[in-house]
């Protein structure tokens, strides 16, 4: 079944989420989230550097370094698993955050969605 959604109602909707979006700002060294905890919403890094680790031997083995315009925890958060690395500012970092809470309340306010 495919799912049509309107141009207008899509562009509504694009302009409230961009309105749910807060801006964070990390200083280099500073923690976004740890390994293990629950993820609340996504992130999409507009600046700096994000280094991905995980705990291993009483160190941090490094995952991945993230640059800009990359997400993180959308896999997390899409399926309601903890994360299972840390992420942590290697530079100073701005990101685009989006909370579960401001996804549920625009996603709360679409209508006229039709199945064809």
């Amino acid at each position: 079944m495919k799912t049509t959604i309107p141009l207008e109602k899509v562009k509504k909707y694009l302009a409230d989420l961009v309105q749910a979006e807060e801006r964070v700002n990390y200083k280099p060294g500073q923690t976004l989230f740890y390994e293990g905890h629950k993820p609340y919403g996504i992130y999409i890094l507009r600046k700096g550097r994000i280094r991905l680790f995980k705990k291993k031997n009483g160190g941090e083995e490094l995952l991945k370094i993230i640059e800009p315009a990359q997400t993180l925890g959308e896999d997390e958060f899409l399926e309601s698993k903890p994360f299972a690395y840390s992420a942590k500012a290697e530079t100073d970092v701005s990101v685009s955050f989006f909370s579960r809470a401001s996804m549920h309340a625009e996603k709360g306010k679409r209508h006229d969605v039709k199945d064809e």
